[in-house]
């Protein structure tokens, strides 16, 4: 009897529907860095304040370059560590499992590591969702789970039922 093969639920170098949210939300970022401070100016223009443009660009450029920054740092360190192959293996059945419901982070435990993750974490890097409820990760599925030494999921493969 042949074991079934596993299928890649989550993998940080080719997940692009996880990396949507960031691209969006830089981009809107890169907008209101270039957009709304000639907006700004032009109402600066017309008697408003230069200051407050000055202000809040430099306020905007700061806090969006810092946080966005951060979200793109992290998930090339999460693609480096996964193709360096320098990452830790969790291969076993999940013994426990909660799913993100709510404002609770998701988690489960694999071989006795346990995992948890937060879809709305965009800083964290690695593996923010599997579909919670209705997601194919329950209590006896069999998985293996790439991470680093951080803990943060990096590939995530579950073992399909023999047919």
């Amino acid at each position: 009897m042949a074991l079934a093969a596993f299928e890649v639920v989550y993998d940080v170098s080719s997940d692009w529907s996880q990396i949507l949210v960031p691209i969006v939300l830089t981009s809107g970022w890169l907008v209101g860095l270039v957009g709304v401070p000639q907006v700004l100016w032009s109402w600066s223009e017309q008697g408003r304040h230069r200051l407050f443009a000055l202000v809040w660009l430099a306020g905007w450029a700061v806090v969006g370059g810092v946080g966005f920054g951060n979200v793109w740092y992290q998930h090339v360190h999460c693609i480096r560590e996964l193709k360096s192959g320098d990452y830790l293996v969790a291969e076993a059945p999940i013994t426990y499992f909660r799913p993100e419901i709510g404002k609770a982070s998701e988690k489960f435990t694999v071989g006795g590591e346990t995992f948890e993750y937060y879809s709305a974490n965009l800083g964290a890097g690695g593996m923010r969702y599997t579909g919670g409820v209705s997601g194919p990760l329950h209590v006896g599925a069999y998985v293996r789970v790439a991470y680093g030494r951080d803990r943060r999921i990096l590939r995530l493969e579950i073992r399909q039922p023999d047919r």
